[in-house]
C-alpha cells in the first residue's frame, strides 16, 4: 500500500515537472519570437527617416543614400525575418515597394531637367511610406496588447 502511494505521488510530481518544462519551454519560445517581432518593427521604423532624405540629396550622395535605403530593404525582405501577422507582412511589402519606387523616381529626377513631378512623385512615396509605417505601428500595438 505504501509503495502504490509513494509511487503514486512520484507520478504526480513528475507530470507536473514536465508541465513545468513544456511551459518554460513555451515561454522561452515566446520571447524569442518577441525578440524577433522587435527588430522587425526597429527596421520597419527605420525606413522612414532613411528615404526623407532622398528628397535633398543630389547626385554625388545619391549613390551613398541608396545603399542605406536598400541595406534596410533587405534586411526586411530577410527569409528570416518573421511577422506576426500576414497583414503585417503586407504592409511592410508595401513600405519596402514604396522605398524603391522613391529611388527610381528620385533617379529620374536627377537625371531629368529637374522635373517637379518628379520630385512630387518621390514625395508622395514617402508620404505613403510615413502612412504604411503609422499602419503597421497600429497592428503592433493591437498585436502586443492582444497577447
Amino acid at each position: 500500500m505504501k509503495r502504490l502511494i509513494l509511487l503514486i505521488l512520484i507520478a504526480i510530481v513528475g507530470i507536473f515537472g514536465l508541465t513545468g518544462c513544456q511551459n518554460e519551454k513555451e515561454i522561452s519560445t515566446t520571447e524569442k519570437y518577441s525578440d524577433m517581432y522587435e527588430r522587425t518593427f526597429v527596421d520597419v521604423m527605420a525606413v522612414y527617416p532613411v528615404v526623407a532624405p532622398i528628397l535633398m540629396t543630389e547626385e554625388e550622395d545619391f549613390d551613398k543614400i541608396v545603399k542605406e535605403i536598400n541595406e534596410v530593404i533587405e534586411r526586411l525582405n530577410d527569409e528570416n525575418v518573421h511577422f506576426f501577422s500576414e497583414e503585417a507582412r503586407e504592409v511592410v511589402g508595401k513600405i519596402t515597394s514604396s522605398a524603391k519606387k522613391a529611388i527610381e523616381y528620385h533617379e529620374l529626377y536627377l537625371n531629368s531637367d529637374y522635373s517637379m513631378e518628379l520630385k512630387q512623385s518621390t514625395m508622395n512615396e514617402i508620404t505613403k511610406i510615413a502612412d504604411l509605417m503609422r499602419e503597421y505601428a497600429k497592428l503592433y500595438d493591437e498585436f502586443l496588447r492582444n497577447r
